[in-house]
């Protein structure tokens, strides 16, 4: 989605968008967020995860402090990374081995929340591979770029 907008100089010394960068910096986690902002198919790991997670948090709560109109503008920016951050949680949960159907556990108070995160936690699996689609080299497949057929 945002192709011509990079946060790391030299993309070319990264594993394609479509497989996970372990160890990744916070430009390279956020560059990696931006690059695959509808992208619910593929892998993400712990740290292209947390990164962006830790950055979110930090620009939300930042928001929220806005005199007089910070509720409005922490909300507004709240939905907008609704898809984003699902997508990413989606690919970190396929990281170690998971389906993205436990992301609803989220709907569940407290208790869902909480097992989400732990999830997160987990380490990086290959029974994780089984959720990529394509080569290495692929470009990721954006929901949007690659609707579902009407005719199925």
């Amino acid at each position: 989605m945002f192709e011509n907008f990079r946060l790391v100089q030299d993309p070319s010394t990264e594993p394609p968008l479509n497989r996970p960068l372990h160890d990744a910096t916070i430009p390279q986690a956020l560059d990696r967020f931006l690059q695959n902002f509808f992208v619910f198919t593929g892998r993400a790991s712990r740290s292209e995860f947390w990164w962006v997670a830790l950055i979110v948090f930090l620009v939300g709560t930042v928001l929220s402090w806005v005199p007089g109109v910070g509720g409005l503008i922490s909300t507004l920016y709240a939905l907008a990374l609704i898809i984003p951050t699902v997508a990413l949680g989606a690919r970190r949960l396929h990281d170690a081995g998971l389906s993205a159907w436990l992301l609803m556990l989220n709907v569940v108070p407290g208790f869902g929340t909480a097992a989400v995160l732990i999830l997160a936690l987990l380490p990086s699996r290959a029974s994780g591979a089984k959720h990529d689609i394509g080569e290495p080299g692929d470009a990721p497949v954006n929901f949007f770029d690659n609707p579902p057929d009407p005719q199925r």
